[in-house]
């Protein structure tokens, strides 16, 4: 693998979804869980240069050694969860 540097074991992994109950129904359905599920927390930041309080819901859950991440924003402030998620939906979390 001619100068590929690979990050090693990866431990935790987080999507970003439009929407948080289905997301979730729908990791347990595949028999991921028990999640830890925290509603409500609101963060305050800068985005492209303006001040923002983005409102989140978090699921976090093991499955085996990898911790998945749940990621909603409950509210409609400009922020990289919103602009990621109407340019394309739900994904990766970078």
């Amino acid at each position: 693998m001619s100068g590929l540097v690979l990050p090693g074991v990866i431990r935790q992994i987080g999507y970003i979804v439009r929407d948080f109950d289905k997301a979730l129904a729908e990791f347990l359905a595949l028999g991921v869980g028990p999640f830890y599920v925290m509603r409500g927390i609101e963060q305050t930041g800068n985005y492209r240069g303006q001040e923002c309080t983005v409102k989140l819901s978090l699921a976090l859950a093991n499955s085996g050694d990898l911790q998945i991440e749940i990621i909603h924003q409950d509210n409609d402030a400009e922020s990289i969860s919103a602009e990621f998620t109407s340019a394309g939906g739900d994904g990766f979390h970078q």
